[in-house]
């Protein structure tokens, strides 16, 4: 399973907490993420969707970027979905120079990436 998480250089270092992509061939199932209290985004190179459940088990679709934020708590993905896919950590605020969303909408929201740059809950 190739895996590789780079610390970020340059003049994204301040706002990034590192550069990561895998692929792997990981068979259909759910696992459970805990919190890590930061925001990420998320880019499934395999599918143009990323999909994860929230704790009533009600599922949740997003286009192929997505900028997830803040959780209270643990999320369920699909890990056949992770088959190959980038992420972006971001350092504690560093996502908000990058995104239109505003910081009180921050926590425990998801939404998608557009080609122009902009967020879009």
């Amino acid at each position: 399973m190739p895996r590789e998480l780079v610390p970020p250089g340059g003049a994204l270092a301040p706002y990034l907490a590192g550069l990561g992509w895998w692929a792997t061939d990981l068979p259909a199932g759910r696992e459970r993420r805990l919190p890590t209290g930061g925001m990420q985004l998320v880019v499934n190179l395999a599918a143009d969707e990323v999909r994860w459940y929230d704790a009533d088990g009600r599922e949740h679709r997003r286009g192929g970027a997505v900028v997830c934020a803040a959780t209270p708590g643990p999320v369920t993905i699909d890990t056949a979905d992770q088959r190959m896919v980038i992420c972006v950590p971001f350092r504690a605020g560093g996502a908000y120079p990058c995104s239109a969303c505003p910081r009180r909408r921050s926590t425990n929201r998801s939404w998608s990436w557009r080609r122009s740059g902009a967020a879009r809950p």
